[in-house]
């Protein structure tokens, strides 16, 4: 089994395990929650392609499997899957488990922060990785300012809490936390600000967020459909 094909599995297991738990049931909204992955996988691996076309990030072949699509590694690919499965089981489990009173975030801070992040697009531009994330993220923001979602607080606390420490192991090993010379995924450092958390290049937390809340915005719209049907 490749190093990143075991990552993955390792990342799913408990979270598939515990779908079934009498307490949580999270297989009964496999319908929203594949459909939800499914339509965000699109963007982000036609996201992918272009970019491992570039050269703005790569796989080491030692790494993963033999078997590649569009230039992408199988496993690549099954990454837009099983993170997007694991991260929505976590926010599921944590907002049906806790009570607390969602925080109504003004939409002027959504704003400015959306702002912050059209200027920080603007100052990179030169830097693909920077400026599709830094854009990314004003359309989250904007959206949310627009039209703000009482659930985009649990989300944030669950992406902090308990997405984040799983994030940098995982995140860490594919970037090279465990083979510094040949890592998993390499980054092409003139395409990204060059600051690292141990192994992990900045944008990725901004990507990262940005995958999760797209799948988590389309899982809840999907909900609230639902149950208004």
């Amino acid at each position: 089994m490749s190093t990143y094909l075991l990552v993955l599995v390792s990342s799913v297991f408990l979270p598939i395990l515990f779908s079934f738990h009498k307490r949580i049931q999270f297989y009964k909204k496999a319908s929203h929650v594949l459909k939800s992955i499914f339509f965000c996988s699109i963007i982000f691996i036609v996201w992918d392609v272009i970019y491992t076309e570039m050269g703005v990030w790569g796989f080491s072949p030692k790494h993963h499997l033999d078997v590649l699509f569009a230039g992408l590694p199988l496993e690549e690919i099954l990454f837009f899957y099983a993170i997007p499965f694991c991260c929505l089981f976590s926010y599921f489990v944590f907002k049906n488990n806790i009570s607390i009173k969602p925080l109504e975030i003004s939409a002027k801070i959504y704003t400015v922060f959306g702002l912050g992040f059209l200027l920080l697009s603007y100052l990179f531009i030169d830097k693909a990785y920077t400026l599709s994330v830094c854009i990314f993220m004003a359309a989250i923001l904007f959206i949310l300012a627009y039209k703000p979602q009482q659930w985009f607080f649990v989300f944030l606390l669950s992406f902090i809490l308990i997405s984040l420490g799983p994030f940098l192991l995982v995140n860490g090993v594919l970037t090279g936390l465990l083979d510094s010379v040949s890592p998993p995924v390499w980054y092409n450092d003139s395409e990204n600000l060059g600051i690292r958390l141990m192994t992990i290049p900045v944008e990725d937390f901004f990507y990262s967020f940005s995958l999760l809340f797209s799948c988590t915005y389309i899982f809840e719209f999907l909900e609230r459909k639902s149950s208004n049907d």
